[in-house]
């Protein structure tokens, strides 16, 4: 049903911003805001996990090939991606140039593998448990909630764009509610880097 699957793709971007924030505090020591946008979410990883879900979950009964199959979606997936974004706002926002066996510094075996390894976790012990949660919100409430976050997300990415493209320096008002936004998210990955800070000591 398309309404899980929007569902699926919110709760993963956010989970995945959530992932890379405890990932930047664990190899760092510090706070870093790893997300392209300036609210706590990720799109690529909805997106990927979506994908994921739909295309592997036929295949799910057979590991390896259910890994294999991953391995090649999230890595064309995260290829795709860092080339769009680096052509449009002439920026990277991760680079593998100098890991082995890197594509261009968008891609790399290690976390092609990583990724691989990471859908056979979310396939087999995290989407049964958010896939019961998606299936017991009322559909109404869905009607209500995801034309929310789905303008949110379109001004955030506006908001964003301009910004990174520096087409916002005569837009004050603008400014201000990116700034705004930036704000929340990073008093949000803050609070999580300290955490993750503290439980590592």
């Amino acid at each position: 049903m398309l309404v899980d699957y929007i569902w699926y793709f919110f709760i993963y971007a956010v989970l995945g911003w959530c992932t890379e924030v405890i990932f930047a505090a664990v190899n760092t020591g510090k706070f870093v805001n790893r997300g392209f946008l300036n609210g706590p979410l990720c799109p690529m990883y909805g997106v990927g996990v979506a994908v994921i879900v739909f295309c592997l979950s036929p295949l799910e009964d057979n590991v390896w090939l259910t890994f294999l199959a991953a391995v090649v979606l999230t890595s064309g997936l995260e290829w795709i991606t860092g080339f769009v974004l680096e052509k449009l706002f002439h920026q990277r926002w991760w680079d593998y140039s100098g890991l082995p066996f890197n594509i261009g510094g968008y891609i790399c075996l290690k976390f092609s593998l990583a990724w691989g390894l990471a859908c056979l976790l979310i396939l087999k012990v995290i989407h049964p448990g958010i896939a019961a949660l998606v299936h017991h919100i009322p559909f109404m409430l869905s009607c209500i909630l995801l034309p929310i976050f789905g303008a949110l997300l379109i001004c955030d990415l506006v908001f964003t764009v301009i910004s990174v493209r520096s087409l916002n320096v005569h837009l004050e008002q603008l400014s201000k509610v990116t700034s705004m936004i930036r704000a929340a998210s990073d008093d949000i990955g803050g609070k999580m880097s300290e955490q993750t800070i503290k439980l590592m000591h």
